[in-house]
């Protein structure tokens, strides 16, 4: 029976995430049916955010042993300023 209710509200959770971004309900905020469908697809374990960290730590850039400084910003010229002397 649980799971009857999962799957009903992980279809329900789809069916508004895709009326909502087909144009079909446009004062929805979309924002927490996404939450619940991620929450809902969680307990049948499946992972539904993007895997970006697994291939750019396999692909690590060459090490150097050079230290990079940045110089400190220059601080801004001193304005003008005209002085009037008046006899």
């Amino acid at each position: 029976m649980s799971t009857v209710i999962r799957v009903s509200i992980l279809s329900w959770s789809a069916a508004l995430l895709t009326a909502s971004y087909a144009g079909l309900l446009p004062k929805m905020d979309p924002t927490f049916i996404a939450t619940v469908f991620t929450a809902s697809a969680a307990t049948f374990g499946i992972n539904t955010m993007k895997k970006g960290g697994d291939e750019d730590e396999k692909k690590e850039a060459p090490k150097n042993d050079e230290t990079v400084v940045e110089a400190p910003l220059e601080p801004p010229a001193p304005e003008e300023s005209v002085t009037l002397i008046l006899s």
